[in-house]
Formats: C-alpha cells, structure tokens, sequence
C-alpha cells in the first residue's frame, strides 16, 4: 500500500516552527516509519522544511519518500481555491492508494481515497476565541472534508461526540485514535530552568481558552489570602503568544504590579530539548483549560511524575481521570484556588497524585498511536 501523509506543519522544530499539530505529525510519522517497513509512504512537507528536520523525521528507512510543496513563497499570491488545487493535484501525481489529511481538512478537488485527522471543533461551538476570517474553511472546508474522507480519525472521544453532535458524522466512519508520549530521551535531563524558587507551571498556547487569566487570579488569591501555603512559589507561564492573547498578558503586568515583583514569569516558547526538565522540576503542572482536543502538555507532565490540576472538561478527564489527576470546574476560580492551596499543604498527595500520573501515562504511546493509524489506512483502503 501507498500512504501519502502532509508533513506541512511540521516546519522546523529547532526553532520552534512547529504547532501542536505539527508535534503530532512529527511523532505519528516517526513511529509509522519504524513499526512499518511493508508498505511506502510519501510525505508532503512545506518547502520552509529543513534538511535536518527531514532527515530527522525519516532517519535512515527506505520505504519513505519526502518531497516539498513550492507553496508558501507563492500563497499570498494565489486565490485560496486555486491553492487547495494546486496541493490536490501534486498527491493526485504520487498514486497514493490513501492519503491522510493531519491538519482537520483535505485539499479541495482532491477526491481519492481519504483519511482525515480531527484535532478538535472549538471554533463551532465557541468562535468568539478565534480570530475573524476562517468563515470559509469553517462553513466549507472542514465539513466537506469530513463528510468526503473514508475514515476519520479523532483524537479523543470527546472529539468523536463533537463530530457527530455537529456534522451527524455515523459512529462507524469515525476511530478514536489517542495522541502519545514516550519517555524523555535521557539528555534532556541535563537542562536546568535555572529557576532559584519552586514554581507552579502552565505550558501551552497562550490563547483564550487555555484560560490563563483564570490560573493568573488563582495564584493572586493565594498569594493575598494564603501567603504562607504559598511561600516562595512563583507561576511559570511557558508557550507561544496566541491569539487574542492581550488581555491575558495585561493580567500578568497588573498582577506583578500589585506584588510589587516578578512572581509570575513569562518564559514564551519552550523547544522540546528544554520542554522535559522545565516540566519535571514543576512542583505542580496547572492546565485549566476550557476546552481540548486531546490534551498533550498534561500527558507530558503525567510522564515524567509531575501532579497535576487540569479541567473537568471536553477531552482531558479522558487523560486525567481514574484519579491520574486533580480535575477541576475552568470557570470556577474558587475551586481552582482550592486544588492550588490543597496540593501545595499536601506533599504527599502531590506525590501520590505524580505517582497515579505517571503510572496512567503508561496507557498513551506513540507506538500505540501508530498501529491503531495504520489499522484505519488499512480499513480506508478495504472501503475504496
């Protein structure tokens, strides 16, 4: 069989060109590759590709091809359309017997055999934390590709419920494939944060629904109202600036106003090689999220025994559950105050808790992840 996959987001990792999709990209394909030596595979990358990344991704197996898409230089110039095609018809010429689509949508005019990756559908039900101007791809694109594609994959169960709940998409036609993790590589230990205080850590995309502002009140409460269950702990805000991130940014600045010193730091995108020591020497991971596809940097802190708070919501007890983590109401400051000044009194149940994370994260490989994605190419191909 002929995989053909889209590589585009992942772009250069080293410098920190690379979204959450891009990192689910990276790794599904690098397992793929070396659980699966039978059939060929192309991948499609952005021209902006680096050799290095490339070479990285596809290491020294043979029954792999990578060619780039001349797109990116042209793609302010071109109609949207007209680039929907343009990409169509370059994996149209490859002969793939299936094609998988990792970003949540297919190439207009494509219309072979087809599977396509769901991340998540927060810009249906909640579009006032997204920019303006997806209304195309929101109202044609994405409902046109689920609708078209053979197979879907979700990436959790929550995001299955959200496919059929929007678009009526029938229980069969959709596998929920979780995301993994794998075990730091072991120089990745040799990174210190350099941080001279115990921190409290948020990673991920400051954005909206990441509900930063919620955390950012929690912690000011604690410090106002519980100044010695809080100490010396500082919040640690890792992760690139999204969108509509201003007011979250302006809550920081007040906030270390009103302390009269930087308890809350900004430390902006954090590459992979520095990502797994920042994590692990957390005191206590904080991801109080309104809504997630899947849930990743909570996975990650589960991984390396960090306890962690996250959200009773969407996709992430999916993770968090059977007591692997404190779940919390997002849009309850108070309570999100009380697992906070809880697990901080507690030492014990904050290892207890890193214990019971680290032990669930067991269950998410990427391995795993890989052989559930090739059975759906697999079941993709018997139903063309």
């Amino acid at each position: 069989m002929r995989i053909a996959i889209d590589c585009r987001p992942v772009v250069s990792p080293e410098k920190g060109e690379m979204t959450g999709i891009g990192h689910y990209v990276r790794f599904l394909v690098k397992h793929l590759l070396r659980i699966d030596e039978e059939n060929e595979y192309i991948l499609f990358f952005d021209e902006r590709a680096t050799r290095g990344t490339i070479g990285e991704l596809i290491g020294g197996h043979r029954n792999v091809t990578a060619k780039k898409l001349p797109l990116s230089r042209f793609k302010r110039f071109l109609p949207y359309a007209y680039s929907h095609r343009f990409v169509a018809s370059a994996i149209a010429k490859c002969g793939a017997d299936v094609y998988h689509g990792t970003t949540g949508s297919l190439p207009m005019g494509y219309r072979k055999t087809s599977v396509v990756t769901v991340h998540d559908l927060a810009i249906y039900m909640h579009p006032e934390w997204f920019p303006s101007g997806q209304f195309f791809s929101r109202r044609f694109v994405v409902p046109a590709s689920v609708h078209r594609a053979a197979k879907i994959i979700a990436i959790s169960h929550s995001t299955k419920r959200d496919l059929q709940d929007i678009f009526a998409v029938p229980s069969e036609k959709i596998a929920v494939v979780h995301e993994g993790v794998e075990p730091p590589p072991p120089d990745s230990w040799e990174h210190d944060p350099a941080f001279k205080k115990p921190y409290l850590l948020f990673l991920g995309t400051i954005e909206p629904r990441k509900n930063v502002i919620g955390l950012v009140q929690a912690y000011t409460s604690l410090v106002e109202r519980h100044p010695k269950v809080i100490g010396e702990t500082e919040l640690v805000i890792a992760g690139a600036r999204g969108w509509k991130s201003d007011k979250t940014f302006d809550a920081i600045r007040d906030a270390n106003r009103a302390f009269g010193s930087e308890r809350i730091r900004v430390l902006g995108y954090v590459p992979d090689a520095k990502k797994h020591a920042l994590i692990a020497k957390a005191k206590v991971f904080v991801f109080p999220s309104r809504y997630e596809g899947f849930g990743l940097p909570v996975l990650e802190a589960m991984n390396v025994g960090v306890p962690v708070i996250t959200s009773a919501l969407s996709s992430l007890p999916e993770i968090g559950g059977r007591g692997a983590a404190l779940l919390i109401d997002p849009n309850s400051q108070s309570e999100l105050t009380r697992a906070l000044k809880h697990l901080l009194e507690d030492e014990t149940q904050r290892i207890e808790l890193g214990r019971r994370g680290l032990e669930r994260s067991t269950e998410f490989r990427w391995d795993k992840t890989a052989g559930e994605t090739l059975e759906v190419y697999e079941a993709a191909a018997r139903a063309a």
